[in-house]
């Protein structure tokens, strides 16, 4: 007879079994011996070399850093729950059912998430053991930290794209990334550090949990938003593989909301040209894309956590990240310059490198003026901070002539 525990398991080693026949599709005898062999074996002798003595780059590398990754591995993953479409026509209304099958998903999360985080803290020991001088109890104390965030940050997210939609979700996770964020990058030294700041710290981190657990299970109104979560977890290494093998298929069209921004589609630029077009036809084309915006906001949140993470060479790697955020930006210009509208007419080489080089300032300037406003607050004052500001427009602009020079032939 079956029952919820045996219907678990059931979805549970079908999905292990549905995850191995995708990735034995790829790996055959010959991937195995030629590359993911070498490449372990590779990866196995420089992992024991980190034992001995760790890399001489890890100078330029600050302890923050190593706490961001961390974070960026907290924020990964979610819960699990298992369902299925057709669950609508069996477990629909047994509610006992569904509430076990729940508390089965978070209880096998959280032990996948262990398991995740001992690996994780494995791998990063010799770099932080060896070239931070942090102590076995100290990094255990830290995998401890991230472990438990990590649950908090799975639970919260789920509950918040189940509690809300749209524009409200997408502010409310990206303020919650950017606050753990700092959070994670100030915070956690002092913590390690501080054995009176440690308990409290993990006793909130637990209360935290069981009241999120307790709020996800008598979260009520979700069941298709589970189903449809669900189904993007069980496909997300088909995409992977499919998204890495060059297979560009296009997501299904939805109907189109009028845009926020140019909602009448008014220009630009008063000055009517072949140049200007293009810039303009890129610049809307950019804008009115939710998804092209959050993404561009993501970058450069993750730029700002970056640079504010280095106490030293912080204008070098600022430096560096300029050069990134444009070539961040080059690939929604080519992403513009590939629709079919662009392509029924002719247009000249000097024109798409000129029209290149404005798009990429103009496009890069908003972001880099935000983490230089931020770095020169940091480094000294508010004065100074809008004294850089300037700085930023000309390194946007020789970033943008040195991207545009291999980007637009």
């Amino acid at each position: 007879m079956t029952t919820p525990e045996k219907l678990f398991c059931h979805r549970l080693i079908s999905e292990w079994k549905y995850n191995f026949g995708v990735w034995k599709t790829v790996i055959d005898w010959t991937v195995a011996l030629y590359i993911v062999i070498p490449f372990l074996a590779f990866a196995a002798y420089q992992y024991l070399e980190w034992w001995k003595a760790t890399p001489h780059w890890l100078d330029l590398v600050p302890f923050s850093l190593f706490a961001m990754t961390s974070l960026i591995f907290a924020w990964s993953g979610t819960i699990r729950v298992f369902f299925q479409e057709a669950d609508q026509l069996f477990l629909w209304n047994r509610h006992k059912w569904l509430d076990t099958m729940i508390r089965r998903g978070i209880i096998y999360s959280i032990c996948l998430n262990l398991t995740t985080s001992v690996l994780f803290f494995l791998l990063l020991a010799p770099l932080l053991i060896g070239h931070y001088q942090m102590s076995i109890n100290e990094l255990i104390s830290f995998g401890l930290i991230t472990f438990l965030v990590k649950i908090v940050l799975n639970l919260l997210k789920q509950l918040l794209t189940l509690i809300f939609q749209g524009v409200k979700q997408w502010i409310i996770l990206k303020g919650m990334l950017i606050l753990f964020g700092f959070l994670f990058v100030t915070c956690i030294p002092n913590i390690l550090s501080n054995s009176t700041l440690y308990i409290p710290c993990i006793l909130i981190l637990l209360l935290i949990i069981s009241i999120l657990i307790n709020k996800r299970m008598n979260i009520t109104g979700c069941f298709l938003l589970d189903i449809e979560r669900e189904y993007r977890e069980r496909l997300k290494y088909v995409t992977f593989l499919l998204k890495v093998s060059g297979t560009n298929f296009k997501n299904p069209q939805k109907p189109k909301k009028r845009p926020l921004l140019f909602r009448n589609s008014n220009i630009i630029f008063n000055k009517r040209t072949a140049v200007n077009g293009l810039v303009e036809f890129g610049i809307k084309s950019t804008l009115r894309s939710k998804q092209r915006m959050q993404q561009y906001i993501t970058f450069v949140s993750i730029c700002l956590l970056a640079v504010l993470g280095f106490s030293t060479y912080k204008w070098l790697i600022w430096f560096i990240l300029s050069f990134i955020l444009t070539n961040f930006v080059n690939v929604d210009w080519k992403e513009s310059m590939r629709s079919d509208f662009i392509k029924v007419f002719q247009w000249k080489k000097e024109d798409k490198y000129l029209a290149t080089r404005k798009f990429l300032f103009l496009m890069s300037l908003p972001g880099l003026m935000v983490v230089s406003f931020a770095i020169g607050y940091q480094t000294f004052s508010w004065i100074e901070a809008i004294a850089f500001l300037p700085l930023s427009v000309g390194v946007a602009f020789l970033m943008s002539k040195i991207v545009s020079l291999y980007s637009s032939f």
